[in-house]
């Protein structure tokens, strides 16, 4: 196995020799994240940051360089509340650009929740028909923030930095009005009253508005005979579910 990810040494989630944290699950080392991504599975879980976006720039990095054998697409599994503008944005640039370089596709599958910049842009980032949700997630689009920490000294200097912050704020947030309305078909006026809501999306009503493509139904069955369980999945209307076991994209 090529070694690669040097910044993140931690084994346990907590702080790494940098100091930060880690966004991978708080159980999965560093060689177990290096194992699945040899097999074209990315993990991102907990608040979208900077922390977060340097870690899928490095795995992309990785993936480019190295090529593992018999990878036909990227799965990503995502668990998020949300987190900055900034960081999303460069997560979102990050996949695009891997695809359109490589011509795999990224299969994203949301599990326990994705919410804000999250659910909103790297949700969206996801080849078309592969934006999957677990049938028991939740769904979640409002305001964001631009990124994280204070503004700067300069907002108690300066009277108008507010202004300023406020029409950079603006400018972003029409970007994320661009990416929703032409992967959900909605008009910017519905994207908006969806924000302000704040609402929580159960999976069918997040396909429905067109923030995701289908559901991924699957119960496990238990039979008479020990030691066994039967296996039952559903696809969502007209769609085909990906297959419970594979970490490759679904065709």
């Amino acid at each position: 196995m090529a070694k690669f990810l040097k910044p993140y040494e931690c084994t346990d989630g907590g702080p790494s020799k940098m100091g930060r944290k880690s966004p991978l699950p708080s159980s999965m080392s560093e060689v177990a994240r290096a194992q699945h991504l040899n097999k074209g599975r990315i993990f991102l879980y907990g608040t979208v940051d900077y922390d977060m976006a340097e870690m899928v720039r490095e795995d992309l990095l990785f993936l480019r360089a190295e090529k593992p054998e018999g990878m036909e697409g990227l799965f990503v599994e995502l668990r998020s509340p949300g987190g900055y503008l900034e960081p999303a944005f460069e997560i979102y640039d990050s996949f695009m650009l891997f695809m359109a370089e490589t011509e795999i596709p990224i299969q994203i599958l949301v599990v326990g929740e994705a919410a804000s910049a999250a659910s909103s842009i790297i949700l969206q980032a996801a080849f078309p028909g592969m934006r999957i949700l677990s049938d028991n997630c939740s769904i979640m689009c409002h305001h964001m923030t631009l990124y994280p920490g204070p503004m700067t000294h300069k907002g108690f200097e300066d009277e108008n930095w507010g202004e300023r912050v406020k029409r950079g704020y603006s400018r972003e947030l029409k970007k994320v009005y661009k990416i929703l309305t032409s992967r959900t078909g909605k008009s910017e006026e519905e994207i908006k009253d969806l924000f302000d809501s704040e609402e929580m999306l159960s999976p069918d009503e997040a396909v429905a508005f067109g923030l995701a493509d289908q559901v991924f139904h699957l119960g496990f069955m238990p039979t008479k005979e020990k030691g066994t369980r039967k296996q039952r999945t559903k696809s969502a209307p007209g769609t085909d579910t990906p297959s419970a076991n594979s970490g490759n994209v679904a065709e």
